[in-house]
Formats: C-alpha cells, structure tokens, sequence
C-alpha cells in the first residue's frame, strides 16, 4: 500500500479557487495534503495563509516549533486553522560527523539530479 500525500512548503495571502479546486480533487483521489502553516508569526485565524487555510479536510496545516518544543517565533498560529506543530528551527549543535553526512548527501542528490539514476546503489540495478 502506497500513501498518496503532497508536501506544500510553501504558501500566500491570496485565496485562489484554481488552487483550492486542485487540493479538493486530490482529496476526492484520496490524497493527504500536508501544508506549512507559514513563516510570518500571525495568526491564520485572523489572515488565512494559503493553501494551509483552505477548508478542505484533507489539509494538515503545520505550525514549526524550536529546540524547546515552543512555538517558534516566526511560524504562524491558529487555534482552528493549525493543526500540529513539528520541529522547523535549525539546530546548531549538530556534531561534525552529522553535517558532514547532511552535505555529502546534498552532494549526492545534485549529482544524481544531473546525471540520473546511478544504478549500483539502487536495489536490484533499477
């Protein structure tokens, strides 16, 4: 079994009936739509940011908190239009074996993205 489910790490002000059109036909497919809640500390209550504000109950809003599990300062809130909250602020103290492993993965991703699949470290030579 597959999970159906879009990643939105991004989002607006501006309501856009194309766009809400777009999330509910992937709902009536069956898709998750997970969105940020946004990164402007205001409340999504009192100035909906889209497409996490959309009505539509196949959207997760989600609100980014800190290394203490608080709301970070800049995410946006809403008691009715939030749904969850999960780690977004970049932790610092990363040891030098974690980094170098992050970059070299990065590395990794940009070169597979240039010259495509590199079949001896895909399973069954895919």
């Amino acid at each position: 079994m597959k999970a159906k489910i879009i990643n939105a790490s991004w989002g607006g002000y501006g309501y856009d009936l194309i766009q809400y059109n777009a999330i509910k036909s992937a709902k009536n497919s069956g898709v998750l739509f997970v969105a940020a809640a946004g990164n402007y500390g205001t409340n999504n209550d009192a100035s909906p940011l889209y497409p996490a504000s959309y009505d539509l109950d196949n959207i997760i809003a989600v609100a980014a908190t800190d290394q203490d599990d608080n709301l970070a300062n800049f995410s946006n809130y809403g008691s009715t239009s939030v749904d969850v909250a999960a780690p977004g602020v970049v932790q610092y103290q990363q040891s030098v074996l974690v980094r170098l492993l992050i970059y070299t993965t990065k590395i990794l991703m940009m070169v597979r993205r240039r010259i495509g699949p590199i079949p001896h470290l895909l399973p069954h030579g895919e």
